[in-house]
């Protein structure tokens, strides 16, 4: 399927109203946007692009998505996941440079936010962020799991069971010997 066939079908899909931005109240926009109550996304350049599909889908998301109680960074987060779930639907893999623009317009609406007092933001991330590989050893996971498994041995009677102190050896050994395993 073309791009500009999937924009076709997302337009019919959500009931959105094209316009070319003369029907706007403010008519000095300069850039695509979306009239959420109207159904309306207005200043859109359809062409048989990536680019081109995302902006519109993203405009529906503003339609889609739309809560007055939104503050700015949240409206574009919420209209942004929203577009990125419909990529997906639609098998489009959206390039990182993509995902990096619009993240940093919804990073900038949030410090204004914050400048002017806002609080509370949640954290508006499109793509979390990868945490740094671990450098544990499979030696240490192994030595930390027989530490634990002394200190459950140990433990004053009053604080575990004798079942709960003695399932939990017992997984712990198994978890160890499987450690042990995945080394064979």
């Amino acid at each position: 399927m073309k791009y500009t066939e999937i924009q076709a079908e997302i337009i019919k899909k959500y009931r959105v109203d094209l316009c070319d931005g003369t029907r706007c109240k403010d008519g000095d926009w300069s850039r695509t946007h979306a009239h959420p109550k109207q159904r309306r996304v207005c200043k859109w350049k359809q062409a048989n692009s990536i680019q081109s599909t995302f902006t519109l889908l993203h405009e529906v998301g503003h339609i889609e998505t739309h809560q007055s109680w939104m503050r700015r960074a949240e409206s574009e987060y919420h209209a942004t996941v929203w577009a990125l779930e419909r990529c997906k639907e639609y098998g489009i893999e959206v390039p990182a440079k993509i995902i990096k623009e619009y993240q940093d317009y919804i990073d900038d609406e949030k410090a204004r936010g914050l400048r002017r007092g806002g609080k509370g933001y949640a954290e508006l991330k499109l793509v979390p962020e990868k945490k740094k590989k671990s450098t544990t050893t499979r030696a240490d996971i192994i030595r930390k799991l027989e530490e634990i498994k002394e200190l459950i041995a140990c433990t004053d009677a009053d604080e575990l069971t004798d079942y709960a102190r003695e399932k939990a050896y017992i997984d712990l050994c198994d978890a160890i010997d499987q450690i042990n395993e995945n080394d064979e």
